[in-house]
């Protein structure tokens, strides 16, 4: 296959119209069938391999969304070039990369690099990645200004740092002087900022590499790979709502205040202290808070990491309730015939829900570790996949439900489960089941392995406010607005640790959290509960004032202290906001 041109601003919308060419309403409701969404049509199903899953008929819903670049419309990407053509004159060739121009002999370097960052929009603008629709509710006028600001940044940069070293000096002068947040107007819409902490460590210099399947780990490459993770391995599309559900905005920002080690700090003094890429906080149907960083913006996808356990536990829940699970007491290969005669074959789903299978698995996020292992067979595309990344962990260390150890392969054998259970992919079941219900916004997707096999312990890729909707619908313990999706006696169940499991409760799992049903489970009288994420990924939930708080982060260790900070933040919104 030819090599193609990959956009240098990677947001996961199409070419954008106004709010009446879309069909919507100002009020982001849809008016009629104009507003249909850009098919997914690009890559190829899998679903059928191993016998295992099969396709409900001959739609696209299940079918593998590979990184960008590889499925381009060749009839675009011609029109994309001549355009460029016209933009600049001299010389023009690809380079090893194929997504940085190499501009030599240039007269005037600043007119031609502004000239190709004009070839590159033109090429946004036929590029309609499939898949990756428009966000389904139009933004405020200053949010859309700001975010082709923050769009022009990073493009500029991306030519500049290809043209000439003393440009990309200059420029990276203007990126790290944004490195901190600058005064912007409180509105009713988002808010964005082209810096954040150690933008210049982060890749500022070089708008924010994607980096590959080598290097997307590590510092400079977190900001860009963790808000396109599905341009680095290949992922099934989870196609969003028709109609989005509304939400409101309240009319100002509050000023929120928490005290962390002996001093009182501001949300602004958060974000300047913090490498959140993103940070949300709502109650109900209703917007407080809405902030990016990095360049980041309401249109990237960010990427999950260990939140996905808690949606993967939301989905047993519903197979349960539907009698395609029987019980949780059933063991693992009742449903996955390739786990008979493993270790997990022969455990509870209530164990593996819990983390307490008694199974050895080491998991310290260092090289050669058990996860590391996990995660080279799974969504590094290093092995088979599937069955066979779950089996050569075989060996019980004590007896199950006994003692809390935080396996992420116990996840990946509940995904294994869910999937045989429910005839389907998981990212169909979880679009059918849970997120066109709730009225998802915009099209999410989730990695899968070399099997086809979403990797369910981590990798579901979702914008900001579709992460928000997945807390409200668990603050409400599992109604979305009238309609029951997940039982709500499945979502207490899960969030809640029983009298007679004392392994799982809280400073006594861990040090501060207790584990219910693949959800973190904070102490005190008070029912609050967590999806957490390493790098700094979380959604904190309180039921009591149907609050939820959602950051994503890039810090800088797998499991950083710093995020006791967020933890002082979220209680301070819950005394200001929570009811």
């Amino acid at each position: 296959m030819p090599s193609t041109w990959r956009s240098p601003r990677r947001r996961h919308d199409a070419p954008r119209a106004s709010a009446r060419d879309r069909g919507l309403d100002p009020a982001g409701a849809r008016r009629g069938p104009r507003a249909g969404r850009v098919p997914s049509e690009d890559g190829r199903d899998l679903a059928g391999q191993g016998g295992r899953l099969r396709r409900a008929g001959a739609d696209a819903r299940d079918q593998i969304h590979y990184p960008r670049g590889r499925h381009l419309d060749r009839g675009h990407r011609v029109r994309a070039d001549r355009q460029e053509a016209q933009l600049s004159s001299g010389p023009r060739r690809e380079t090893a990369r194929g997504d940085d121009l190499d501009l030599p002999g240039l007269r005037d370097q600043q007119g031609r690099a502004f000239a190709h960052l004009g070839a590159r929009a033109a090429r946004i603008a036929q590029d309609q990645h499939r898949g990756r629709g428009e966000l389904g509710r139009p933004q405020d006028a200053p949010a859309e200004d700001q975010r082709q600001a923050l769009t022009a940044v990073i493009g500029l940069a991306r030519t500049v740092v290809m043209a000439r070293p003393i440009a990309a000096a200059a420029l990276s002068i203007v990126l790290v002087a944004c490195a901190t947040p600058v005064p912007q107007s409180a509105g009713p819409g988002p808010r964005f900022n082209p810096g954040g902490p150690d933008a210049d460590e982060q890749g500022a210099r070089e708008g924010y590499p994607l980096g590959d399947r080598a290097t997307f780990f590590r510092v400079p490459f977190l900001v860009g790979s963790q808000s396109h993770q599905d341009e680095i391995f290949p992922a099934r599309l989870v196609r969003r709502a028709t109609t989005a559900s509304g939400l409101a905005r309240a009319h100002s920002e509050p000023a929120l205040r928490y005290e962390y080690q002996g001093q009182t700090f501001g949300l602004d003094d958060y974000l300047t202290r913090n490498p959140a890429t993103g940070l949300l906080v709502a109650r109900d149907d209703t917007i407080f808070v809405e902030r990016y960083q990095y360049a980041r913006t309401d249109r990237d996808r960010f990427t999950s990491w260990s939140m996905a356990k808690t949606i993967t536990s939301m989905l047993i829940g519903i197979a349960l309730d539907e009698g395609r699970i029987r019980s949780v007491d059933d063991q693992a290969a009742t449903y996955v015939p390739g786990l008979a005669g493993t270790e997990y074959g022969r455990t509870s789903l209530r164990h593996l829900l819990q983390m307490s299978s008694g199974v050895r698995f080491v998991e310290e996020y260092r090289p050669g570790d058990d996860v590391s292992r996990l995660a080279n067979d799974t969504f590094r595309q290093g092995g088979a996949g599937g069955v066979g990344a779950v089996t050569r962990f075989n060996e019980r260390a004590v007896a199950a439900g006994t003692k809390f150890s935080y396996a992420s392969v116990e996840t990946e054998v509940l995904g294994l489960v869910l999937a045989a259970a429910v005839g389907r992919t998981v990212s169909e079941y979880l679009q059918d089941k849970i997120w066109q219900p709730i009225g998802a916004e915009a099209d999410a997707t989730w990695i899968t392995d070399r099997s086809g096999q979403e990797v369910t312990f981590c990798c579901f890729n979702a914008v900001l406010r579709d992460y928000a909707r997945l807390g409200l619908l668990l603050a409400h313990d599992g109604n979305w607005r009238g309609r029951q999706i997940i039982p709500a006696a499945w979502v207490q169940d899960a969030t809640s640790v029983r009298p007679d499991q004392p392994h799982l409760r809280p400073r006594t799992a861990t040090p501060f959290f207790g584990y219910g049903y693949q959800t973190w489970i904070f102490p005190g009288d008070r029912r609050m509960f967590a999806f957490l994420g390493v790098r700094g990924q979380a959604i904190y939930v309180d039921p009591a004032s149907r609050l939820v708080f959602v950051t994503t982060a890039v810090r800088k260790l797998p499991v950083d202290p710093g995020v006791a900070e967020t933890g002082a933040l979220w209680r301070a919104v819950v005394r200001d906001l929570g009811r």
